[in-house]
């Protein structure tokens, strides 16, 4: 009933990557706490309304956890995981282009 609402749906990992093993085959627009939050912060600060999926660029869940686990290792997802979890975030990226 209110028009005066941020409504943020995210995806976020731990910095660093906790886990030994990350997939190969899984898509996703997930990225780390900080990098996540600070994008939440940044529509708060911009005092946007509306709904926003908030994430950063497509990318395996093994290129993120390479990021911050060099020895991570390489394997596939369970046949019952979805291989695209990815987000519409379009609407997030022409607001950072204004």
């Amino acid at each position: 009933m209110s028009n005066n609402y941020l409504i943020c749906r995210l995806s976020h990992k731990d910095n660093p990557f906790t886990y030994d093993y990350a997939w190969t085959d899984v898509k996703t627009n997930a990225d780390y706490t900080d990098v996540i939050s600070s994008l939440v912060v940044g529509l708060i600060n911009s005092d946007v309304k509306g709904i926003y999926n908030v994430g950063t660029e497509e990318k395996t869940i093994y290129d993120l956890a390479k990021k911050t686990k060099l020895d991570v290792k390489e394997t596939l997802s369970p046949t019952h995981v979805p291989k695209n979890v990815t987000m519409d975030i379009s609407k997030l990226l022409k607001l950072r282009k204004v």
